[in-house]
């Protein structure tokens, strides 16, 4: 394989061009079954990525992000670039064959199906599935489509483009478990490839909140004070202190996927502020590993949040800025000129008392312990915090966001 790139959450690429010439799709593929395990694996570019993304989507709003869904996407797209533009995709952490194979181990490990002696509510689920469309008036390179049919596992589908906006929406609804709905308002004439990957996950939590534990509380905003429903907890916690934050770290059921909560130390700091700071050594996943356990009486909101949101800006600020233009080389894809035109991102997280249901979608649209007698510390999460769901072994970030 000559480079393999990641498709995130739900993503969708449309290629356009002045050609038009007969389409070729390759079978079905399969992953290859010798990956090393992903402890084995070199995340440092994966993590810095959606670090640095996270921090140019950051808004003082209420929003969700799914770095991993958008990663998965690009490096999809970056498996049929060239020149420059593929020196860009390197640039900031996508491409090369090590970071593909890393990348194919992670997503087979998040999606392993528990042991048939194991109970499927002894773990997280996580869903990602991934398909390329192709349009039958256009000509798509067979050693691009092989591999993505090999590290994707992509499903492949010959269709009218223009003409499969209900069928492709159909499509990312079904594997997103019916929480991306419409996505594409449309798909332009001119379109003649689109690459989907979605990314699904149900999981409780190790320790359930006490339903008869929730309820009302005031929350303050930026700009407001409103009533939230709170769920409480009092036990041992791991706690994240130090000069910029204060939160606590939830596992879920299997204790590889965790969820994080940070509010500003400082309450005058907003949550975008904390982003930018969580960098490095200082990264949201690095602090949580790092977190120590307290008694801790934890009030956390019940909340729901769904984002649709462009990714153009942040990632021409990244650097991936050939790929958006008449420059953009994807020879690696196709014969023809084409570039990508938007990157879109449709996210949906609701967290209760049970756990976390999410689901995203990213289309790239392509153109041409203490001491129980020991007082509780109380950490209430009432004032506007951060939030991130997180793989961590790897440090990849399946979920992130802001509630304000």
């Amino acid at each position: 394989m000559k480079r393999i790139l990641a498709g995130v959450v739900a993503a969708g690429m449309v290629f356009t061009s002045c050609a038009a010439v007969p389409s070729g799709l390759v079978g079905t593929g399969t992953i290859p079954q010798t990956l090393a395990r992903t402890n084995e694996y070199d995340y440092s570019r994966l993590n810095e990525f959606q670090t640095k993304l996270w921090q140019n989507m950051a808004s003082d709003k209420s929003s969700a992000l799914s770095p991993l869904s958008a990663y998965i996407a690009l490096a999809m797209c970056a498996s049929g670039a060239e020149g420059e533009t593929l020196d860009e995709f390197n640039a900031v952490g996508i491409g090369g064959d090590e970071q593909g194979l890393a990348l194919a181990a992670l997503i087979s490990e998040l999606t392993a199906q528990p042991a048939e002696s194991e109970s499927e509510s002894t773990t997280a689920r996580i869903d990602i599935a991934n398909s390329v469309w192709v349009d039958d008036s256009f000509e798509v390179k067979s050693e691009y489509l092989q591999t993505l049919t090999d590290y994707f596992a992509a499903e492949a589908f010959n269709v009218d483009l223009p003409s499969s906006t209900e069928r492709i929406n159909s499509w990312i609804e079904t594997k997103t478990n019916s929480h991306i709905k419409d996505m594409l308002s449309e798909i332009p004439a001119d379109t003649l490839m689109m690459l989907v990957s979605t990314l699904y996950l149900d999981a409780e939590w190790e320790t359930k909140f006490d339903s008869l534990s929730t309820h009302p509380g005031e929350f303050y905003s930026n700009s407001s004070t409103r009533t939230e429903d709170f769920m409480h907890s009092s036990g041992s916690v791991r706690v994240v202190d130090n000069d910029d934050c204060v939160g606590v770290v939830l596992p879920y059921l299997g204790g590889r996927i965790e969820f994080c909560a940070l509010m500003p130390t400082d309450e005058t700091l907003t949550t975008s502020q904390l982003i930018t700071r969580l960098g490095g050594d200082n990264s949201i996943t690095k602090l949580a590993a790092e977190a120590e356990s307290e008694r801790v009486a934890l009030a956390l909101p019940r909340f729901e949040v769904e984002t649709s949101t462009s990714l153009y800006d942040a990632l021409s600020s990244l650097g991936l800025e050939s790929m958006f233009g008449a420059s953009a080389d994807f020879s690696g894809m196709t014969d023809g000129n084409i570039s990508v035109s938007e990157v879109l991102q449709n996210v949906y997280v609701r967290v209760d008392e049970e756990g976390t249901e999410a689901a995203a979608a990213t289309a790239v649209i392509m153109c041409g312990g203490l001491a129980e007698t020991e007082k509780p510390r109380e950490i209430s999460f009432d004032r506007p915090f951060v939030w991130a769901i997180y793989d961590k072994v790897s440090g990849a970030i399946l979920f992130c966001g802001e509630y304000n």
